[in-house]
């Protein structure tokens, strides 16, 4: 009796196209170097400035997944105007709204262990979410834009430094800001330098920290630009 022949898929699915062409970049490495490995990594998604610098320091990037619409609405935190064109998050990410709009995400950076730890602790929803990277924090901006239609980023130093500001010179119970950690800035401390400026309420210091890295009081406050704005450092 001849056994049922079985057919092969006629097209292979996404994850199994991307793998594929990650057997080929890592064959690049091994044969040609970096150098033939970025010439490659477009193709298996590793296209971002920042994934080619990864790639040339020894580091395999996380690829990017599409975000997942979530079950339930996502709730915008409080915002506050800036500007005309600007507002600002009166407070910083919390676990519930990261978890929720990183559904699925391969988080990433230099201690994620301990950011994994927090996501998977129910009681930790209605706090910061802290130990993240700002690669993490361009990621959760980028995806919170994507499903929501409206366009959020992280903050400058500029558009903290204003809403800081304000904050200082307003009555404990009109405070415009509020948190405890440092929060991530798009700017960096010196243009070209890779590094970047984390700030804080009720500090003077700037923490400069290179974007992979996060730590327990590293934490997000997003801006999003209002129609019409054109963004700017």
């Amino acid at each position: 009796m001849r056994s049922p022949s079985v057919r092969k898929p006629k097209f292979m699915g996404q994850a199994a196209r991307r793998a594929q062409e990650l057997v080929r970049c890592l064959a690049a490495i091994r044969q040609g170097g970096p150098n033939a490995f970025v010439q490659l990594a477009g193709k298996a998604g590793y296209s971002s400035a920042v994934d080619r610098l990864s790639v040339l320091e020894g580091r395999m990037p996380a690829i990017s997944t599409p975000p997942v619409v979530p079950s339930v609405e996502i709730e915008i935190p409080e915002m506050i105007r800036l500007s005309e064109k600007v507002n600002i998050m009166k407070g910083e990410v919390t676990v519930g709204l990261f978890k929720q709009v990183m559904e699925r995400h391969n988080i990433t950076g230099h201690i994620d262990i301990n950011l994994q730890r927090i996501l998977a602790n129910p009681s930790k929803a209605g706090e910061s979410v802290t130990y993240v990277s700002l690669l993490n924090a361009q990621e959760f901006a980028k995806r919170l834009s994507d499903l929501t239609g409206r366009k959020f980023r992280v903050q400058t130093e500029a558009e903290w430094s204003a809403a800081a500001n304000e904050t200082a010179n307003e009555t404990a119970n009109e405070k415009r800001l509020s948190g405890d950690n440092w929060t991530w800035t798009e700017t960096e401390a010196e243009k070209g330098s890779g590094l970047f400026i984390l700030r804080r309420l009720g500090s003077v210091i700037r923490s400069i920290m290179g974007p992979e890295s996060s730590f327990l009081t590293f934490a997000i406050r997003l801006v999003e630009d209002l129609p019409g704005r054109q963004a700017g450092k």
